[in-house]
């Protein structure tokens, strides 16, 4: 491998690994203020509307939902990281903000698939490095 293929990999792998870091993170503190400042209950999908489409007969979707707050208000809100189309009258669990009962987050599974992306951004990154710091190491053994 040349000396500048060296360096560009071992660029790409600290990119990847702050990507990756940082997006875990991201998402981690994101989780962590849905749990910490919302309150969990359950809410029946009222409606999906079908926003975009993604290719593949992949579409992505608005989807509304009905829940009741721990005052007894019937809130009916698009919830904010439901992406998948849900049949209309099931059963989700939700957070709805305390300080704003019409803000609710559906417990999606794309967020933990979002979270195992960064990580393996992260991990590939160190591959990279680390393939790199071997192959220069295997080159000066060649020359000696």
């Amino acid at each position: 491998m040349k000396p500048g293929g060296v360096k560009y990999l071992t660029i790409m792998g600290l990119a990847f690994i702050i990507i990756g870091v940082f997006g875990a993170i991201y998402l981690i503190n994101e989780r962590a203020k849905i749990t910490e400042n919302g309150v969990a209950t359950t809410a029946v999908i009222t409606e999906t509307k079908r926003k975009s489409n993604l290719g593949n007969r992949r579409h992505e979707y608005d989807v509304y939902a009905q829940y009741e707050t721990n005052e007894g208000e019937t809130i009916t809100a698009k919830l904010q990281n439901s992406s998948g189309e849900i049949k209309v009258g099931k059963t989700v669990k939700i957070w709805y903000m305390k300080e704003n009962p019409t803000v609710a987050y559906h417990n999606h599974v794309g967020h933990y698939i979002a979270l195992g992306l960064t990580v393996i951004f992260a991990v590939g990154g160190v591959i990279m490095i680390v393939a790199c710091r071997f192959e220069v190491s295997k080159e000066r053994k060649r020359r000696m």
